[in-house]
């Protein structure tokens, strides 16, 4: 029996989120007969196979395992491909792990992958995180990258993500050292499957979610799927007013099949958010001017009502997937996205020892534009007596920027252990304007040879030619932000060994780059290009699949090196200076077990040596980052019995001690998390139409934690306990 993640051309499929689903895999008309299954619930439905011309009947009790795993993945190649014979790290988080564990949005969901922390920018309001010791803020969706002021990631419409540990410039171009987060939405299905769900908590969260996908027509050429997903929720962090979360998304998508090896599809995806915009709590000196964190309610927000980020986004795509026969494909995929944000905040500038905070009023008003177009072609021949695969492909990248940042002209304060609210009032004056378009134009190429299947070979190189133009003024004077013309070529290279079909050894090599901004000599004032920062990683490691596929796990040591680093200015032109370097190195381990059914287990690990090598600071560890992470999370799911239907879950989630500052002088104790969850499938007696009942504990303990912001004497407060309830039903 196939896995949900296995691409099978020309044929029927049906998943359910239930207990006791059933999945059909049957040839569809005008096909050549194949071989096919159907998974039934109990021995009274199995006799229903032979109306369905069905070979094999078999028997599952409760959730699809392969609702849990994934055992092929895109995002590191550019085409479906097994994760063992891949020589990168690669993890990949189900929708069903996302359901089970209640996940909001995707900081929720990447704990479940090693050497992923979440940071906080932009008031809490955008996405970012640090892998393998390193910041990523381009996180992709489709393969096509969000840009760095969108909204975070809600999970109402993603149906897996992909991550991709180290550089990857091959098939994305520019971008961090530390990896890739690809998020695969949400993409029509061949079978009619209707769900909509509510979720609640204690303090006020209340989330509606609809997601509806199916055939337009009998021969299943048309398909279409529709999420939308409705937000009005209050959070624990308050000022004299409970801060509000107001946020619609609306995801509808076609798909056209005008025959058995074409498939076109046009998605749409709107975002219209209203956030809080919460700088966290603040940092105190003591009298020795250490920092350090005041004992004050996490309640407690030390901004105003009136911190507020607003966001009208919208994301188009339309792919085009052609298989000229069973080996040879063509992919094209062209993007649009478009976001508006206007976000004000009283952001702290300083604070006494006595408690004064000091604010002061900004907003920023960006408008983005991206246009990312990108084709490819492979396919596999024989050649010498080996099986060769090869994928070239060019891809157009291009991002409109204009921004006006306003600041309030003069400061004002509050007493975070005894704060008054509405004592100020919003007066910002324009002091920025930034408009620039930012393009890049790639090729690439990746060759696969592959001996006797015990032996895979890889080579790839991709060369981009990017550029800038635009200017920055600040009160009124212009300055050129124009990056010349450059270009980079990023080669990645790799080998895996398979003594057996389950075990893999694998090692690699790989590049990114990721443009610096120009800098403007400010005896000329003439615009001065620097050099990309880059990245390049050595990786090895052994990953297997044992036990039918009910037991996976990546076993990994990386070493990743970032130079081109800015360090300063020149003192007498104000030039950026590069020397900077920085080094992690580390271990990772992940693992996914399902040795009894109705098991699930996820557990990983990872320990990260981050460090400043090269540069003003050098020998201080890298702000942010944990030497030590592990999370663990397993559900069980009763199959038969009385309690055939309910599922229990639990797991913990542990983040070491981590410097905030980048002079190593400010550090966070490291904290435990502990999460549990209950969830009960009731059939409803009609066409497998059924309910799924779920209650959840995040930080059962109630500990008190924080998350490093980009201020580094601010720090997002951690959720306390919250309890939240869930009800779903599918028809």
């Amino acid at each position: 029996m196939r896995s949900d993640n296995t691409k099978e051309t020309g044929f029927l499929v049906r998943r359910l989120m239930a207990a006791a689903s059933v999945t059909v895999l049957a040839a569809l008309p005008g096909h050549a007969a194949a071989q096919t299954a159907l998974e039934v619930e109990d021995e009274e439905r199995a006799d229903d196979a032979g109306d369905l011309g069905v070979t094999d009947v078999i028997i599952v009790r409760g959730t699809n395992p392969d609702r849990y795993r994934a055992l092929n993945a895109s995002s590191a190649t550019g085409v479906d491909t097994s994760i063992l014979d891949t020589p990168r790290s690669i993890q990949v988080i189900t929708e069903q792990i996302i359901l089970d564990q209640q996940s909001q949005d995707l900081r929720d969901v990447l704990r479940n992958v090693s050497g992923i922390q979440t940071r906080n920018i932009s008031g809490g309001t955008t996405d970012a995180f640090i892998l393998r010791g390193f910041e990523v803020q381009n996180v992709l969706q489709d393969g096509f990258q969000i840009d760095r002021n969108s909204q975070r990631v809600q999970t109402a419409n993603i149906e897996r993500i992909e991550v991709v540990k180290g550089p990857n410039a091959i098939l994305f171009g520019q971008s961090q050292p530390g990896g890739v987060i690809n998020v695969i939405t949400k993409k029509p299905l061949d079978e009619i499957r209707n769900t909509a769900t509510g979720t609640f908590d204690e303090f006020g969260r209340k989330e509606g979610l609809l997601d509806f996908t199916g055939p337009l027509n009998a021969s299943n050429t048309l398909l279409y799927r529709f999420v939308a997903s409705v937000e009005r929720t209050q959070t624990f962090r308050e000022t004299d007013t409970a801060a509000q979360i107001e946020r619609d998304i609306l995801a509808p998508s076609l798909t056209w099949r005008p025959g058995v090896d074409t498939a076109i599809t046009a998605s749409l995806e709107y975002i219209a958010s209203e956030l809080p915009v919460d700088e966290g709590f603040v940092a105190l000196e003591d009298e020795n001017g250490n920092l350090f964190i005041p004992d004050i309610d996490r309640s407690v927000r030390f901004g105003e009502a009136t911190d507020v980020n607003e966001t009208d986004q919208i994301t188009a795509r339309f792919s085009f997937d052609h298989n000229f026969n069973e080996t040879w494909f063509v992919k094209a995929d062209v993007n649009y996205q478009d976001s508006e944000v206007v976000n004000f905040s009283h952001a702290p500038q300083g604070a006494l020892p006595n408690g004064t905070l000091f604010r002061g009023q900004q907003q920023f008003e960006p408008e983005i534009e991206r246009f990312f177009a990108a084709v490819k072609t492979g396919g596999k021949f024989d050649a010498l007596g080996v099986e060769n695969s090869l994928v070239v492909g060019a891809d157009y990248n291009e991002r409109d920027f204009f921004s006006i940042g306003s600041f309030g002209t003069a400061l004002d304060t509050i007493d975070i252990f005894n704060p008054v609210y509405g004592q100020s009032t919003i007066n910002v004056v324009q002091a920025t304007e930034a408009d620039t378009t930012d393009q890049q134009i790639g090729v690439y190429g990746q060759h696969v040879v592959t001996v006797d299947d015990w032996l895979i070979l890889s080579a790839g190189l991709r060369v981009d030619f990017f550029e800038r133009d635009g200017e920055f003024s600040f009160r009124g004077n212009p300055t050129s932000r124009a990056l010349e013309s450059q270009s980079e070529l990023s080669p990645n290279a790799g080998v895996v060994l398979k003594p057996t079909e389950e075990l893999s050894l694998f090692a690699s090599y790989s590049q990114s780059f990721d443009p610096n901004g120009p800098s403007v000599n400010q005896l000329t004032g003439e615009a001065v290009t620097v050099d990309p920062s880059e990245g390049e990683q050595f990786e090895v490691g052994v990953k297997g699949s044992f036990f039918d596929d009910k037991a996976f796990f990546n076993l990994a040591y990386f070493d990743i090196t970032r130079t081109n680093i800015p360090f300063g200015t020149d003192p007498i032109t104000g030039v950026t200076l590069l020397n900077g370097e920085e080094q992690s190195q580390g271990v990772e381990f992940d693992g996914n077990i399902q040795f009894l059914e109705g098991l699930n287990v996820i557990v990983n690990y990872a320990y990260t040596d981050a460090e400043v090598t090269e540069g003003a600071r050098a020998g201080n560890r890298a702000r942010n980052v944990p030497r030590h992470t592990a999370n663990l999370w397993a559900t069980y799911e009763f199959t038969d019995g009385p309690l055939r239907g309910l599922g229990l879950g639990g797991g913990m989630n542990y983040v070491g001690e981590r410097f905030v500052d980048a002079n190593n002088t400010f550090m966070l104790d490291g904290h435990t998390l502990f999460d549990a969850t209950a969830f009960y499938y009731l059939p409803l007696g009609f066409d497998r139409s059924k309910v799924r009942l779920q209650v959840s504990v995040r930080n059962i303990s109630d500990k008190r934690y924080f998350i490093p912001n980009s201020n580094i004497r601010t720090l997002s407060v951690g959720a306390p306990r919250t309890v939240s309830f869930g009800v779903g039903f599918e028809f």
